[in-house]
């Protein structure tokens, strides 16, 4: 029991401490002040030190079996093994002249500010950690796991304003309801602007920008439970429970894998994606200097569909690009067909070879209809595409860029919001197709946004059985159950009651716009799309808040909303009569 508190005294300490390495590595970097300020900035890292090796040391003592403490902390012995190393180095030899400047040659001494930087990333892990057992808490209280999940995204919306209204964020200041408006759609992985980014947030600023879209492409939880699962190697049966009702996913002997698998997934495309982005970009010479951040920021936010641009112009650059197109393309429709989908086509592919054997693993139903789905709307958008632009916005462009802007933007409506042409240019009709595809949105499980493909999909197949005669929706040699579409006309009646809303507000609001302006807005916000005609950054207070909500709603979706604010009552005992009502 005393070993107990102790720990938990400790665990309590360092929960702290996480909060002071934030504010260190995170937030010092904005704030600009004085050089006066460095010895306080000193000695709180002396206190991060301090307080990471105290940590390490009391556990190693306090642990029963050494052997596994050293075996399952390697990452925090290597970075201890760092600092003693330098100070031992420091201690002996940095007085003598000669081996001072050869250190100094070889950069040693900066390996101090890695340690401190290393030590303060490891403490925001085991922060993260944290807040990964407090989901196992929670899920004890009678409180839906969507409010959790909701809660999340405020939290960090929240600190992204903040973080985006320190003074080194931005070149010239932001007010609030820019910071909000930015933080949110950044969180939620929208794209839509009210300030060029490029120009207007320094590097700071898009760094901040950088880390909202990652972690609101993932979720805050997916983070934390993931940084739990690091630091303990497991993951408690509550845990389990909870992230699968955030994941929708119902089978919980899957949730580590798929754990493992969506963060695997995730930094490894996007590191692919970068490094193809890097080398699709040496034509600009207006790159040079930061190109490899460049690749970076655009890589993560083509694939958590976000469609934040350091370009100005956004990605009208890459309109005979082939390379840097193919590349975003390939991100957003990755990025967007689910992470329970991209397991399941990982295993269909390795397993016959790590088994040695002809027979391929079996694809689930959903990954099945996820990707037929997926491809109609890509194919059947880039032909309406060509068509509708053929002597439009496609004139100016050889046959072959044609094709490919055509693909381009019938991909990037499907929540990623990047553009190679003026969509503020376009024709009604073409508009008309993309809000379409804006409201469908991604699939399930993905970072992006919309009603989803397979509502759309299940409500279409539901009309067409029902106009057969057929009472069962049948698909794949299998049969979806009635609850489902059920299920997905909530979907889609909650999500056309939220962009009507949206509209109606914004036609008080905004007096000098079109109507089709403002719903264009509306839906890319829905869908968390970020595709604009033009008019987000001259949009009032009043609009900038609706689309802030409707971003928001897109995001969590409004069906998790509603479970989040209403709690279910207890079934009835009493069954009354049905009764026929006209409908049509």
């Amino acid at each position: 029991m005393q070993k107990s508190g102790k720990h938990s005294w400790l665990r309590y300490y360092m929960l702290s401490v996480g909060f002071l390495a934030f504010f260190s590595l995170i937030v010092r970097p904005g704030l600009e002040l004085k050089a006066g300020w460095n010895r306080i900035w000193i000695a709180i890292d002396i206190i991060i030190i301090a307080s990471f090796i105290s940590n390490i040391i009391l556990r190693f003592i306090w642990a029963t079996k050494k052997k596994e403490f050293i075996r399952g902390n390697a990452f925090e012995l290597v970075v201890l093994f760092i600092f003693i190393a330098q100070f031992l180095i420091t201690l002996l030899f940095m007085n003598r002249p000669e081996i001072r400047a050869a250190i100094h040659q070889l950069g040693i001494v900066s390996l101090t500010k890695i340690y401190i930087v290393l030590a303060q990333v490891y403490i925001l892990i085991e922060l993260l950690a944290q807040l990964g057992k407090i989901n196992s808490k929670i899920a004890t209280l009678p409180l839906p796991p969507s409010l959790l999940f909701m809660g999340s995204f405020i939290v960090v919306i929240l600190t992204g304003t903040i973080l985006l209204m320190l003074p080194g964020a931005t070149k010239h200041g932001i007010s609030l309801i820019n910071a909000l408006f930015t933080a949110t759609s950044a969180t939620c992985v929208t794209g839509l602007i009210v300030v060029p980014t490029g120009t207007f947030f320094t590097r700071y600023g898009h760094t901040v920008i950088l880390l909202l879209i990652q972690i609101g492409g993932l979720g805050l939880m997916t983070f934390a439970t993931f940084s739990a699962l690091i630091l303990r190697g497991e993951l408690g049966i509550k845990e389990r429970v909870m992230l699968g009702d955030v994941l929708n996913l119902r089978v919980m002997n899957k949730i580590k894998s798929l754990l493992g698998a969506i963060i695997g997934f995730t930094f490894t495309l996007e590191l692919i994606g970068a490094i193809a982005l890097y080398f699709a970009t040496g034509r600009y010479a207006s790159l040079q200097d930061g190109r490899l951040y460049f690749s970076i920021f655009h890589s993560v936010s083509a694939f958590c569909n976000a469609g934040f641009s350091l370009w100005n112009q956004n990605l009208l650059p890459f309109v005979s690009n082939t390379l840097g197109s193919i590349t975003v393309m390939a991100l957003i429709v990755l990025g967007g067909i689910g992470f329970v989908v991209l397991a399941d086509w990982w295993a269909y592919i390795k397993e016959p070879w790590r088994l040695k054997k002809l027979a391929r693993p079996h694809l689930s139903l959903h990954s099945k209809f996820v990707m037929t789905i997926t491809a109609a709307l890509i194919v059947v958008g880039a032909l309406l595409f060509f068509i509708l632009e053929y002597d439009g916005q496609l004139a100016p462009l050889s046959i072959g860029y044609k094709w490919l802007a055509s693909f381009f933007q019938a991909i990037t409506p499907r929540t990623a919001g990047f553009n190679t042409l003026d969509t503020s240019a376009f024709a009604p009709a073409t508009l008309f197709m993309l809000m379409v595809f804006m409201f469908i949105g991604a699939s399930p499980g993905s970072t992006g946004g919309g009603i989803k493909t397979t509502t759309f999909g299940v409500l279409a197949l539901m009309v067409f059985s029902r106009l057969k005669g057929d009472n069962d929706m049948k698909l794949f040699g299998r049969s979806i159950p009635s609850a489902i579409a059920q299920r997905a006309g909530m979907v889609l009646f909650l999500s056309l009651i939220v962009v009507s809303s949206g509209l109606f507000f914004l036609l008080i609001f905004e007096k000098g716009k079109t109507l089709l302006q403002l719903l264009f807005e509306e839906v890319s916000a829905f869908g968390t799309v970020g595709l604009s005609t033009g008019i987000t950054s001259s949009l009032s207070v009043g609009g900038k808040i609706i689309i802030i909500l409707t971003m928001f709603l897109g995001r969590i979706g409004p069906l998790t909303f509603l479970t989040s604010i209403m709690f279910r009552k207890r079934r009835g005992q009493i069954k009354y009569p049905d009764e026929n009502i006209m409908i049509g």
